[in-house]
């Protein structure tokens, strides 16, 4: 969102970026194994020391925050019929907790439910704690998006490795 709001970023750039971001989501089986909660929180055991079941077994928490904010900041629009954002509840909890220890979870959830003017916590559960999929209908509803079919023509298969000839022997990666 910084580069759009920046001006180095165009419209369409952002939602390509946006969209590269879901797909990330939506192409990780971990996603409903490990709820992005727990995944940021056990990032320096895990995130930073990927095996080769990382991807089955948890969710990176980079894309899937920037897609949850995309939501969010959708649900806090529409429930305040536009009259705040994001940026507002951002802005109230900086206010609030800028201080040594910053805010829980709760706190935060209890800023982004005022802004909203309407109480999000089940929303959080389900979004930031559970493995349950996204809800992306009401923020492309509101932004007024829709995503774009596949062409499954062109799509391949990827099964985690590959293959690679080494002077006529077939090497498995």
């Amino acid at each position: 969102m910084l580069p759009r709001r920046a001006g180095i970023a165009t419209r369409d750039e952002f939602l390509e970026g946006l969209s590269d971001q879901i797909e990330a989501v939506q192409n990780t089986p971990g996603r409903l194994v490990t709820p992005v909660n727990m995944s940021s929180y056990d990032t320096w055991i895990k995130q930073y020391r990927p095996d080769e079941n990382t991807a089955n077994t948890s969710v990176n928490y980079y894309p899937k925050g920037a897609v949850i904010a995309f939501l969010l900041d959708a649900k806090i629009r529409k429930t305040s019929n536009d009259a705040r954002t994001l940026d507002t509840g951002m802005q109230w909890a900086m206010q609030r907790y800028s201080g040594e220890k910053g805010y829980t979870p709760r706190q935060f959830y209890d800023v982004m439910s005022e802004a909203a003017g309407s109480d999000l916590k089940g929303w959080f559960a389900t979004a930031a704690e559970s493995t349950d999929e996204l809800d992306y209908s009401e923020a492309l509803d509101f932004f007024e998006l829709r995503f774009r079919p596949v062409d499954t023509r062109t799509a391949r298969a990827f099964i985690g490795g590959g293959t690679r000839n080494d002077a006529g022997r077939l090497v498995i990666t």
